[in-house]
C-alpha cells in the first residue's frame, strides 16, 4: 500500500524557493561546516 504524501500549495513552494534563492550560493560541504561551527559556538556559550 502506498503512503499518501502531503502536497504543498504553489504559493508555499514559491515562497520557499524565493527564500532559498535569496541566500548566497554555497557548496553543500560549506553549509554543513557552517552548521557545525554554529552548533559549537552555541554549545561553548552555555554555562
Amino acid at each position: 500500500m502506498k503512503k499518501k504524501t502531503k502536497k504543498e500549495s504553489n504559493e508555499t513552494t514559491r515562497a520557499s524557493v524565493t527564500r532559498e534563492m535569496a541566500k548566497p550560493r554555497m557548496a553543500k560541504s560549506a553549509r554543513e561546516g557552517e552548521k557545525n561551527i554554529a552548533a559549537a559556538r552555541i554549545a561553548a556559550g552555555k554555562p
